[in-house]
């Protein structure tokens, strides 16, 4: 079995212009290999891309209602 794969950490501010894009090529590899293991599963490249889109969202106003 291989070593799992981490995500890198951010080496910038968050006030740093580049501090989205950063964190999107963190997160890209991690976000294919999630897409990529759901449609080898069976579901559908069209339902997998709004599940993860809805779960981020959920998570997203989760983190921000308090």
């Amino acid at each position: 079995m291989t070593a799992k794969s981490k995500i890198n950490a951010p080496t910038i501010t968050q006030e740093h212009a580049d501090y989205l894009r950063q964190c999107e090529f963190s997160l890209e590899p991690s976000v294919r290999k999630l897409f990529d293991l759901a449609t080898a599963a069976g579901w559908t490249g069209e339902h997998t891309a709004l599940s993860i889109a809805r779960i981020a969202a959920q998570r997203w106003r989760e983190a921000f209602r308090n």
